[in-house]
């Protein structure tokens, strides 16, 4: 998916500090995801700073965040990750949290610890308290494999990195209210990502009671990945406008599904000149964007899906065509479940990097959901359609209940 780059500033480079919450330096035994955390920066946003990341002025119009970067624990197999909170330094207690799900992102500091992101400009604006994990293989878990596209895993991580904030919170002193809301958002990928955190809460009341859920904002993100691909792979030959999204895509798979993997290699997936390329080891590095990634792309003549992929990729009746869409199938947020918990949906129909069908999935399986919200933009890139949903959010033209 496209990273929403005009709204992201790096900030200064991240230093491990050796702080922890526990006594001693030795990790706990069985640690439970959202109890065990280390510290590794604690900084203050200034507001003006935000503004200026965000909008394009140094406007002295919220408030400064103090920002807490941590490491913690998630899932079964306590893989470390990490992520950050913020609230405003001159509050002591708050009544909201915005979760924000972040586009993907492809260099490992496009992140909420290494950043500044749209959502910040959010908490600061509403005297609220922010939260961004960074997803898992970016900022200080960079060593680790993304799984990109798996927006599942990516969603319980994120919820893990909610609940270790509410124990940061505790910690510092910084209040909640009893009744405080939490409301969910993202774009692009963060849009599934944002849909699957709704998912995982309603599915488990006890998780709910914990993090009070008021609202999920989805924006032009891939909800039904078979629909996705399932649209580029009918017309491998029309132009792309995000071909890392493939290449990404496909790595995830091999990454998601060990079974998959067994049968097909990367080498199978993609077409002998990309695989000798050297693009998609680049990518692995972590060390580009995907504007430049896809640059490269370009310049080489990677245009296309027909060029990036297999025939055997792109041909409906294979063996690999078929199992690589029942992979895809088992990603879908779309089926099994319909939301109580509001969401409000934004797309534009003329999405050429997140296909409207993507949100067409939601409304077909979902039908007449009082508790869904769908927003059509006509004529709007999915860049442009990115920052308006921002815009939007930021400037509070979407309701809040």
């Amino acid at each position: 998916m496209k990273k929403i780059s005009s709204l992201i500033l790096i900030c200064a480079a991240f230093c491990m500090t050796g702080c922890t919450r526990e006594s001693t330096e030795a990790d706990p035994p069985s640690p439970e995801p959202g109890e065990w955390y280390r510290i590794v920066k604690t900084d203050t946003l200034a507001n003006t700073l935000i503004t200026e990341t965000q909008i394009g002025s140094k406007l002295n119009l919220g408030y400064d965040m103090i920002r807490i970067s941590f490491l913690y624990r998630s899932g079964q197999d306590s893989t470390v990750l990490s992520g950050c909170v913020c609230w405003p330094a001159n509050a002591d207690t708050c009544s909201e949290i915005w979760l924000e799900n972040h586009p993907t992102a492809i260099r490992w500091d496009e992140c909420p610890t290494q950043s500044v992101m749209p959502g910040m400009l959010q908490g600061s604006f509403r005297r609220a308290v922010y939260v961004g994990a960074d997803y898992q293989g970016i900022g200080l878990s960079k060593e680790l494999d993304q799984p990109y596209f798996n927006t599942t895993l990516i969603a319980r991580q994120s919820i893990d990195c909610l609940k270790t904030a509410l124990t940061v919170l505790r910690d510092r002193g910084m209040a909640l209210r009893k009744d405080f809301v939490t409301y969910n958002f993202g774009y692009s990928l963060g849009g599934a990502v944002s849909l699957g955190v709704a998912r995982e809460i309603e599915a488990d009341p006890g998780l709910q009671d914990i993090v009070h859920l008021k609202k999920s904002f989805c924006g032009g993100g891939p909800y039904d990945q078979t629909a996705l691909f399932r649209k580029y792979l009918s017309a491998p030959d029309e132009p792309l406008e995000y071909p890392i999204e493939f290449l990404a895509g496909i790595k995830s798979i091999l990454y998601s599904s060990p079974s998959f993997a067994e049968r097909f290699s990367e080498q199978d997936l993609l077409s002998d000149r990309l695989y000798r390329s050297g693009i998609s080891q680049l990518l692995e590095t972590k060390e580009y964007t995907a504007p430049q990634l896809n640059r490269m792309l370009l310049d080489v003549g990677y245009g296309t899906l027909g060029s990036m992929v297999s025939a055997d990729l792109t041909d409906t009746g294979s063996a690999m065509h078929e199992a690589l869409l029942q992979e895809l199938g088992k990603l879908d947020l779309t089926t099994g479940w319909s939301p109580r918990i509001p969401v409000l949906f934004y797309h534009s129909r003329s999405d050429m990097t997140v296909p409207v069908e993507c949100l067409e999935s939601v409304i077909t399986h979902m039908p007449d959901n009082p508790d869904i919200d769908c927003i059509f933009i006509d004529s709007s890139d999915h860049y442009q359609t990115g920052i308006s949903f921002y815009t939007n959010l930021v400037y509070g033209l979407f309701k809040l209940d």
